[in-house]
């Protein structure tokens, strides 16, 4: 058998990883109520494992097709002879000379090959799912995911699965933006943040909330990192924005907090060290000192009731945090 080359072993352990997390958001959405269980989010999720083998499949049959137009190209061409036969005078092919076989036709039909300068054909083509396919979607291998995670109706859990799932493809690179992916499968990073900043789930207890909202802090930190030159400054202003109001609002665990100081720190080491971010950094560093300048000073000593001290330990605690992460902007 033909031995898979490196481009087409990334393409199927690319497809092998989605369909994985497929399965894994797919059994989580199992447990919900009917409309989730059997509703166009799971429906979506069963599409994309039939979506990711049709595309697996055609983009085989292109590798197939461009490595014998390669072997074509690379046979030895030897030039038909002629020779002058005596009793005619006419001119005649040299029996002796090596005649160039015509290159055999390519079995694969038209409508399956490539067009190399954008990529594979649309997988879908029906009128109703164009949009699906648009340069400014998220892409249509890491929609259905991005769906279980801005729709309301799924639960944390479900959410929390779906967020875990898009991270993993992206830290391991199954899901990759067109001009670094080794593969096809592509994701269009600027909506994929939107979307994420879009979560929106049904609340069950705090302590699995908090796990998702670690969970969107930890997936907004690996899109920064990827490649800050992908987001609008406005959108990576907003990221960072809503891990700072999650960690002060939203967060009470103490171990919490500094796993999100540590992503509010992540995000300020990939956003300042490349010089490329510059009006970013600049938000960002503005942001910490009005940060700094419009929290309330303490006052009042015994005077305060227990609601006045618990909110001023608050304030006091968020004016240590963006010096902490000011410092971190000065050092970088």
């Amino acid at each position: 058998c033909r031995r898979a080359g490196p481009a087409t072993q990334k393409s199927l352990e690319a497809a092998r990883h989605l369909c994985q997390e497929a399965r894994a958001v797919l059994t989580s959405l199992r447990g919900g109520p009917p409309g989730v269980a059997r509703g166009d989010l799971a429906g979506d999720l069963m599409d994309l494992r039939g979506l990711v083998k049709l595309h697996l499949e055609s983009e085989e049959s292109t590798v197939a097709f461009v490595e014998r137009s390669i072997a074509e190209e690379e046979r030895p061409v030897t030039p038909t002879t002629w020779k002058v036969n005596s009793e005619s005078g006419e001119l005649q092919e040299d029996g002796n000379a090596i005649l160039v076989d015509k290159p055999p036709e390519s079995p694969m039909p038209t409508s399956k090959i490539c067009n190399f300068s954008g990529g594979p054909p649309p997988l879908w083509s029906s009128t109703s799912n164009r949009s699906l396919v648009s340069p400014r979607d998220v892409g249509i291998f890491a929609r259905p995911f991005l769906a279980v995670v801005m729709d309301p109706r799924a639960a944390g859990p479900h959410t929390l699965v779906a967020l875990r799932a898009l991270f993993r493809l992206l830290e391991r690179g199954s899901l990759a933006k067109p001009s670094s992916a080794k593969h096809s499968f592509h994701v269009s990073l600027e909506p994929l943040m939107k979307g994420v900043l879009a979560c929106r789930f049904e609340q069950t207890d705090a302590g699995a909330d908090e796990a998702v909202e670690m969970a969107i802090a930890d997936l907004l930190a690996l899109l920064v990192s990827i490649d800050q030159s992908a987001f609008l400054p406005a959108t990576l202003m907003e990221a960072f924005n809503t891990v700072f109001v999650t960690r002060n609002t939203f967060v009470h665990s103490p171990a919490l907090c500094y796993h999100f100081e540590d992503v509010l720190a992540t995000m300020i080491l990939s956003t300042f060290s490349n010089v490329k971010n510059d009006e970013t950094a600049c938000l960002i560093l503005e942001f910490l000192v009005n940060q700094m300048l419009h929290t309330p000073l303490g006052g009042g000593g015994d005077t305060l009731d227990d609601a006045a001290r618990e909110a001023q330990a608050a304030h006091d605690a968020t004016r240590v945090l963006c010096l902490r992460l000011t410092r971190c902007c000065l050092r970088t």
